[in-house]
């Protein structure tokens, strides 16, 4: 894709506040999920949301916007665990713990 066909956004975190006020402002569907299955295409990357055990949601991604989105959670995660001295567990982890064996949707 050309440079000037990317959507491609710098913008301040004041810009940011306003943007994400407007955005939780619209009515747009709100997702949850508790668990999701990861798959990978010849030229993207799909998530499949799911809450309880049923499939709600998938999400198709490229490669940058995967990898971008993985780089941004982790920062957030990172960021939380620091300031709240509270490390979130994986799923492999309780899993492990657990003693339970980990299957294709988890």
């Amino acid at each position: 894709m050309p440079p000037d066909q990317m959507n491609l956004q710098i913008i301040s975190k004041e810009d940011l506040g306003e943007k994400m006020k407007r955005v939780l402002e619209a009515d747009l569907p709100v997702m949850y999920a508790n668990a999701f299955i990861v798959f990978l295409g010849q030229a993207d990357i799909g998530l499949v949301l799911q809450t309880n055990g049923k499939e709600t949601c998938i999400l198709n991604m490229s490669y940058t916007t995967a990898k971008s989105l993985v780089e941004q959670l982790g920062n957030i995660l990172r960021n939380f665990e620091e300031k709240t001295g509270n490390l979130i567990m994986t799923s492999a982890f309780i899993q492990k713990k657990m003693g339970i064996v980990p299957n294709a949707t988890s």
